[in-house]
């Protein structure tokens, strides 16, 4: 008999440590997404848990200035060799972005979390849908090889706007009351909204005839290029939009604190 009443007295003392356990007495974890670096971005986050195993997470993302990726600063390849020895060369695209052109990017990504498996948020297994809005500015120059076999530079800037929404799932884990690591991996669905510029360098040279460079040469651009199907011509200036949806995922892996 009294084995029975310790063995209550023990039950009932582990089902009381196991409610705590599960209870996160800090409901504010602020974190750093180590995720963004493969993107170089700086990806800053804050979760508050708003009721039992409820919580709400907003992520700022802030570019570091880059440049732009080596395939649009290529647009020529060897392709053999002349009688003489010298290299030929065939264009890959009629244009190439200079080296130096680089893209900054802002975005804020809200989310809406449920730990279905727990009573308290923000510990264990989670599910999330989320928002995502992005903006990438592109600033720099872009060359450009016109009918005279004469290389062209002229200023090429715009803006890529990203919008878009999809669900994400992870494995918040807490190291105490006070150190967090976030783990997860979510998949959605953007749509790109691309507006570019392009200001003619070329003296002497008609706008129809840099018009019909400039859309050869974003007709090439990978991925991008076969959507910015809207153009408009002025005196030196040739505009190109567009918009396309894609496929996105999201990884996650942040370090955090609870206060």
């Amino acid at each position: 008999m009294n084995k029975f009443i310790l063995f209550l007295i023990a039950s009932c003392i582990l089902s009381i440590s196991s409610l705590k356990a599960q209870k996160q007495t800090k409901s504010n974890v602020l974190k750093y997404g180590a995720s963004g670096l493969f993107d170089l971005e700086l990806q800053f986050e804050y979760e508050r848990v708003i009721k039992g195993n409820h919580s709400f997470q907003v992520e700022l993302i802030v570019g570091i200035p880059r440049n732009i990726p080596k395939v649009y600063t290529d647009p020529f390849e060897q392709t053999g060799e002349t009688s003489t020895g010298a290299p030929t060369q065939q264009a890959l695209y009629a244009f190439s972005f200079d080296p130096q052109t680089t893209y900054l990017t802002f975005g804020l990504i809200p989310e809406y979390r449920f730990f279905p498996l727990r009573k308290y948020a923000p510990r264990g297994f989670y599910l999330g849908p989320y928002l995502k809005f992005k903006y990438t500015l592109i600033d720099g120059f872009y060359t450009y090889r016109n009918d005279n076999e004469k290389d062209i530079t002229g200023i090429a800037n715009g803006g890529v706007i990203s919008v878009g929404g999809g669900l994400n799932a992870g494995y918040q884990i807490f190291f105490g009351e006070t150190i967090c690591l976030d783990l997860g991996v979510g998949i959605g669905a953007n749509y790109h909204i691309v507006n570019t510029s392009y200001y003619t360098g070329a003296q002497n040279e008609t706008m129809e005839t840099f018009q019909g460079h400039v859309v050869t040469a974003i007709s090439g651009i990978p991925v991008a290029g076969q959507h910015l199907t809207s153009l408009n011509s002025t005196a030196s200036l040739v505009s190109a939009k567009g918009a396309f949806p894609y496929v996105d995922v999201r990884p996650t892996i942040s370090l955090g604190f609870a206060f």
